[in-house]
């Protein structure tokens, strides 16, 4: 009874409901052209299930699936997942749901381990825990009372926005009870589904009110529940799906088909029309609850859905369907979309056997037969059912599968132009087929065939252009042209074109069957597509490369359109529709001019199309006005009238902002963003970030979304827009500090603009910090810093400029006084050597006269030589002057350096000698000459020893070395003068080679700091170099290298004269008359015992004893007086005798307590005591002798005796020395008359052989060993040995080494064995020493 109820109110409902609820939406969808386009893992979707879909406020589409959330902006699918341990990421990634709530603009998930909120200021969620619920698959409803409610297990439960929870409700009443579905009216009334039963709520009273009779059967069956348009609630039981409309009350039965009673989702489309989504597919019921479309996977399925079970059903702002699918990810159909049929390739009955379409022709019976390239033949009838070429071409015998041409001829039978395999002609009341390849060619093409009024047939293809004529039953063919034919167009009844791949367009005269070409489109490379002749009788003209032209009969063009108009220059295809409007096929969309008005509207896969590239010839319009246009990709079809451009809208989101390749988020505080770039209107950049930035965006547009066109300005850099293509990004570099403005639009032609969806950012860039008001603030401190030091600076300037003034005007004086006292020098210089002349000659003269006395000759010796040694100072004056004028040149000659140098040691044998110095000569032995310069080579070797000497304390050391130095082709040779004395402080030795520097302004050895300075200049003269190496109280080093190579001397530096050995020898007399060392010493041997006078020391309290003894001594000695011994003990501090004389008694201190005094003090322990004393007992002799005295005189004493005691005592120690130094073995008792003489010499004597074999041990180490001073160690020595150390040291070395040579040891071995390297050195002590070499001795061994 009740449902006959329905079924009668059926009828009256749907009335009106028309009535009531008209259609608003202007657009038509077209469900059986629907195709829906996928989005997938490949695209980046994080699982092929998807639950639920939703869209934002902003435009961008979200995903639920199962294993993460996804938006989508239509390039880019980003994800959210779960992170552990960051609470600000979403609950889980199982997603069940999606809500947007605008109110809030919030978009709410559910998930499998609760509900949570996504926040797109910071991209973050908030987290939500609902007490009591279990239920995973959380409902969401926002109410019109702007209530935001979530169905769970236990209730409904309303969010409370100000404390950020989740309230109760409405609770169920029954334990178990939980809530399923969860939809608001447009009454207010709230229907709730639960597992119990239905309810109805009423939200304005809170209360629930009863369900109407006509659904309250229902009450405990209901399944699913979705609200729909126009109050409409459809549900579902286990046997029905029903609509109830809640305005009339009336219920009605949608369906009762298996397949969708348990539906998962349900929606409407922009036309009111029903999407229910199930297991077997999507089902499409119009408003009067009619299928009309049933969506699913299947090979017959035109709709290209990738899976049947449906999740998810959702309609976004621009009436695009989005379905969600278990296995296929995300489905869409973009709305307007479904304008084109089309009819794809495939291998089900419903489906072209080709893709490349490539010509369509109008058949007998109202159908089409359509050729392809890659399929063959198929055969579309009028309800739109394909036969493919499988069937029909084994009916017509024909086996290729590439087809380029048809043509039904006036008797209807088939002209079919193949590829490489000629033509065939097909009769089909016959059901016979013909061939045609004789004549034509075994590989010829038919690319285009044409029947003129008479039934002449023309072919045209690469061959050439033929006609067939039939007579007398066959056909007689005739070759017209040869030129490449393309296509051909019938212009009348005597005129036909042709259209070539290289030679343009040319006219036949069917009559005279006379080829011309067309004149201004017949040249060579005009590749000619197309011919078409509309209704007013114009001609348009396609071409491969060049565009589009259009023509009137005398070929004359009229118009032309390119690639900017149309978006191609390839055009494939043309044909007029029945309004007159011409559709072009291109590589890149089909095109609709409109000849009246001018516009152009160009369609593309956006709209709809399989593909953008059309292929060539393959378009067709029906009797009924459809056309069809064959593409490399299937065919289409359509109803012009039915085709409309859509008005495209955007709404420009930016999605994502990078700087310096890293990514900037809210999250990240140093990204200065205060939101998310997607929610910004302004931005703030470091100067660091606007080095390079990135902000990619998004139209929003998922229709258009690849064929969207971008314009971009940014204000404060460009003038104009600037127009970026398809590319959705935008790339700023060093952007100065600043405030700009970014904006974006979009078009989907890149004509029309949506101005209103444009895009508007605030972008202020920071100054960097040199550029901050802090660094201004310095920049103004350092200004005033600047200016201030730059008026000291000036000041000081003007101050310096007038020293340098002063100093410059100083110099310049200072010059001219030097310039003068040079020359007074020079002119002094060379007056003075007049008279010097006059005294030398004379003196020279006196001297060598025999009848001058020797103490006269004495005298004039002295005087002679000092003489000469004012010539040399004079000559090196000179010479110094000369240099310092640059006026001295070298000459140098050739000959043995070696044995020059060792001519001029000799003469610094003597003053080691009477200095006490051991003088070292370490000297090359080679016989190879070299070029040199005697006179420079003498000044500088004079120069270097002359202060070696004079630096140098005696029983220190001075060494000449030198040797030669290959280097490459030039030879040096490289001299060293090494010396043991004070150094060189280390400040000094940079400056001791300029002039007149001098180290120590108060040194005694008075001189004018000239020499070095001169040694240099004369070096650099012989092309080489001088360098020191010096330590303070270690002596010093001074290296000379002389360049003695021939190349290194011009020709005009050389002299031919060698050096002779005659020569050398007189350079070593002139030096011994000029050396400044000990000048009287040098100028007699004889002089020697004469000069140098013993001292001795009196001591007697009694004065006329003391005059006495000094009148006796004063003629042979020098005399030192004391009267008494403690006076004598202050003399012995200043000076040391070489003998003493005292008395014993006298006040104060004695001369026991003097003796014992002297004998114990190391400083005076080796010098000799006479004891005078009035004294005659044994007993006080005895004591003296033990007190240390040497001898003993009584009073009164016999001055005559006095003196041989004291000479004796002189004699028999010189005796000792001498003994000492001939016998073979040491013996320290024979030279020491003291006992703290002999402790001193054994340990001294130890030292020196415990070290014997360390060539560097000297005198240094001796003094820092024994705690003595360097002229004690020499007075002590000089008085014990005669020697000093350095020849106590070498006698000693050369009395062990004879023991070693007399022991079996080699020269070298020996050598070694005493410390001495070099065995060159070791012979010449060896013989100094022995007067013989160790050669030699060795040889008198054997």
């Amino acid at each position: 009874m009740e449902k006959i109820v329905y079924k009668n109110h059926i009828l009256t409902a749907v009335c009106i409901f028309f009535l009531l609820f008209p259609a608003s939406t202007e657009g038509k969808i077209q469900y059986n052209n629907i195709r829906f386009k996928q989005l997938s893992i490949t695209e980046g979707l994080a699982h092929s299930t998807v639950n639920a879909i939703s869209q934002d406020s902003k435009g961008f589409m979200w995903f639920g699936t199962r294993n993460g959330l996804c938006r989508y902006d239509g390039y880019n699918i980003t994800k959210f997942v779960h992170e552990e341990g960051d609470s600000s990421s979403i609950s889980h990634d199982f997603i069940t749901r999606l809500y947007n709530d605008r109110y809030r603009n919030t978009l709410w998930i559910s998930t499998e381990q609760g509900i949570c909120k996504y926040n797109p200021q910071n991209e973050k969620f908030t987290c939500y825990h609902i007490e009591g619920n279990s239920r995973n698959n959380v409902l969401f409803l926002n109410t019109s009372t702007n209530k935001f409610l979530a169905g769970c297990s236990n209730g409904i439960f309303q969010y409370d926005e100000k404390n950020n929870l989740f309230i109760p409700f409405i609770l169920c009443d029954n334990r178990g009870e939980n809530i399923r579905g969860l939809v608001e009216d447009s009454n207010g009334i709230l229907w709730i589904n639960t597992n119990k039963e239905l309810k109805r709520y009423n939200l304005k009273k809170e209360q629930f009110e009863p369900l109407s009779s006509i659904i309250r059967p229902f009450l405990k069956k209901c399944i699913n529940l979705v609200m729909l348009p126009n109050n409409q609630l459809l549900f579902a039981t286990t046997q029905e799906v029903f609509i109830y409309n809640i305005n009339n009350n009336s219920l009605y039965t949608l369906t009762s088909t298996e397949e969708i009673r348990q539906f998962r989702c349900a929606t409407t489309d922009c036309l009111n029309n029903i999407w229910v989504g199930s297991e077997n597919g999507i089902f499409v019921y119009d408003q009067t609850f009619r299928l009309i479309a049933n969506y699913k996977q299947s090979e017959s399925d035109l709709s290209n859905l990738n899976d049947s079970p449906i999740y998810s059903l959702f309609e976004d702002s621009n009436n695009n369907m989005w379905v969600g699918t278990y296995f296929g990810g995300v489905n869409y159909f973009v709305y307007n979309s479904d304008q084109f049929r089309i009819y794809p390739y495939g291998n089900s009955s419903n489906h072209l056997s080709g893709k490349a379409v490539r010509q369509i022709i109008n058949a007998p019976d109202n159908g089409l037969y359509i050729a392809t390239e890659d399929g063959g033949l198929n055969y579309l009838n009028g309800n739109r059912e394909i036969t493919r070429s499988e069937q029909i071409q084994k009916q017509m015998d024909i086996k290729n599968r590439n087809i380029h041409s048809l043509l039904i001829d006036s008797h209807q039978n088939l002209w079919i132009g193949l590829f490489l395999r000629g033509m065939k002609y097909h009769i089909p009341k016959e059901h016979k087929t013909l061939s045609f390849n004789r004549g034509i060619g075994e590989n010829s093409s038919g690319f285009c065939i044409v029947e003129d009024q008479t039934g002449k047939i023309w072919y045209g293809g690469p061959s050439g252009l033929f006609t067939l004529t039939k007579q007398h039953g066959e056909f007689r063919l005739k070759k017209i042209s040869s030129l490449p034919v393309f296509c051909m167009l019938n212009l009348n009844d005597s005129i036909l074109w042709t259209g070539s791949r290289i030679n343009g367009v040319h006219q036949i005269n069917k009559y005279t069957e006379k080829e011309t070409p067309i004149p201004q489109f017949s040249y060579d490379k005009l590749y000619v597509t197309f011919l078409y002749m509309d209704s007013k009788e114009s001609i348009w003209m396609g071409t491969n490369n060049d565009g589009l032209f259009v023509l009137n009969k005398k070929g004359e063009k009229l118009r032309s359109y390119s690639k900017k108009e149309l978006g191609s220059n390839a055009i494939k295809g043309i044909i007029e529709d029945d309004q007159n409007s011409i559709w072009l096929g291109t590589d890149n969309g089909l095109c609709n001019i409109q000849p009246k008005s001018g516009q152009i509207n160009i369609y593309t896969i956006a709209d709809g199309l399989p593909t953008n590239q059309f292929n060539y010839s393959s378009v067709c319009k029906t009797p009924d006005g459809e056309l069809f246009f064959g593409t490399i990709n299937g065919m289409i079809s359509f109803y012009p009238d039915q085709v409309h451009p859509v008005e495209p809208h955007f709404n420009i989101a930016l999605t994502e902002i990078w700087s310096n390749n890293n990514f900037l988020s809210p999250s990240n505080p140093d990204a200065l963003l205060p939101a998310s770039i997607s929610e910004s209107d302004a931005i703030i950049l470091t100067h660091k970030q606007a080095q390079s930035i990135r902000i990619e965006y998004s139209g929003l547009n998922y229709q258009y979304k690849d064929k969207t066109q971008y314009a971009m300005i940014l204000e404060g850099i460009d003038k104009e827009w600037q127009l970026v293509g398809n590319q959705h990004q935008v790339r700023f570099s060093n952007l100065p500090s600043g405030n700009y403005t970014l904006r974006i639009k979009a078009s989907s032609d890149g004509i029309n603009w949506d101005e209103k969806g444009q895009k508007t950012l605030a972008i202020e860039v920071l100054p960097p910090w040199w550029l901050s008001p802090w660094a201004y603030l310095i920049y103004a401190a350092l200004v005033l810093c600047i200016i201030y030091l730059g008026y000291k600076y000036t000041k000081a300037r003007l101050i310096l400029l007038m020293r340098l003034k002063t100093e410059h005007e100083q110099r310049v004086n200072m010059e001219e006084m030097n310039r003068s006292k040079i020359n007074f020098f020079t002119y002094v210089s060379h007056d003075l050597k007049t008279p010097l002349t006059l005294i030398l000659s004379p003196l020279q003269r006196l001297i060598e006269q025999g009848q001058i006395s020797n103490n006269h000759r004495e005298k004039l010796e002295v005087i002679y030589h000092n003489a000469n040694r004012m010539h040399y100072l004079i000559d090196e004056l000179l010479t110094f002057s000369k240099i310092e004028m640059n006026q001295m040149e070298i000459n140098v000659r050739k000959g043995n350096i070696m044995r020059f140098l060792d001519e001029l040691s000799h003469i610094f044998d003597i003053i080691s000698k009477d200095k006490e110095i051991d003088f070292i000569v370490s000297l090359e032995e080679t016989d190879e000459e070299v070029w040199f310069s005697p006179s420079k080579l003498e000044r500088i070797i004079y120069n270097l020893l002359s202060n070696a000497f004079k630096y140098t304390q005696p029983g220190d050391y001075v060494k000449l070395s030198a040797k030669l130095i290959k280097k490459e082709s030039e030879t040096f040779v490289e001299i060293l003068v090494k010396d043991s004395g004070r150094g060189i402080p280390k400040e000094a030795q940079d400056k001791i080679f300029d002039s007149y520097y001098q180290v120590e302004k108060k040194d005694h050895r008075k001189g004018f700091g000239v020499g070095l300075s001169l040694t240099k200049s004369l070096i650099q003269m012989h092309k080489g170099n001088i360098r020191v190496e010096s330590e303070l109280g270690k002596g010093s080093e001074f290296v000379v290298n002389l360049n003695v190579s021939e190349s290194a001397y011009s020709l005009s530096e050389r002299s031919m004269e060698n050096i002779t050995s005659e020569e050398i020898r007189k350079y070593n007399l002139h030096m011994k008359e000029t050396i400044e060392l000990i000048p009287d010493q040098l100028i007699s041997v004889k002089q020697d015992g004469a000069t140098v006078r013993e001292s001795i020391l009196i001591v007697e309290d009694n004065k006329e004893i003391n005059d006495y003894l000094t009148e006796i001594f004063s003629k042979d000695y020098e005399v030192l007086r004391a009267y008494d011994g403690a006076e004598a003990m202050k003399l012995l501090k200043k000076q040391l005798p070489d003998l003493i004389i005292t008395d014993v008694m006298m006040p104060t201190v004695d001369g026991l307590e003097l003796t014992e005094h002297i004998k114990q003090d190391l400083n005076t322990s080796h010098i000799p005591v006479i004891l005078l004393t009035a004294k005659t007992d044994e007993a006080d002799h005895t004591q003296g002798y033990m007190k240390g005295a040497d001898a003993y005189i009584t009073k009164p004493f016999n001055a005559h005796n006095l003196e041989l005691l004291v000479q004796n005592i002189r004699t028999n120690r010189k005796r000792n020395i001498e003994y000492f130094k001939r016998i073979e073995k040491l013996n320290i008792t024979q030279i020491t008359n003291s006992p703290r003489d002999g402790v001193f010499m054994k340990e001294l004597v130890d030292l020196i052989m415990a070290n014997i074999q360390d060539e560097d041990f000297g005198v240094t180490e001796i003094i820092n060993h024994m705690k003595i001073s360097r002229s004690l160690l020499h007075t002590k020595l000089k008085s014990l040995t005669g020697c000093s150390i350095t020849q106590f040291m070498r006698t000693i070395r050369m009395k062990e080494a004879r023991i070693h040579l007399q022991n079996g040891m080699n020269v070298s071995e020996a050598s070694y064995a005493v410390g001495m390297t070099d065995p060159n050195y070791f012979t010449k002590c060896f013989k100094k020493e022995f007067n013989v070499t160790p050669t030699e001795f060795i040889k008198h061994l054997k």
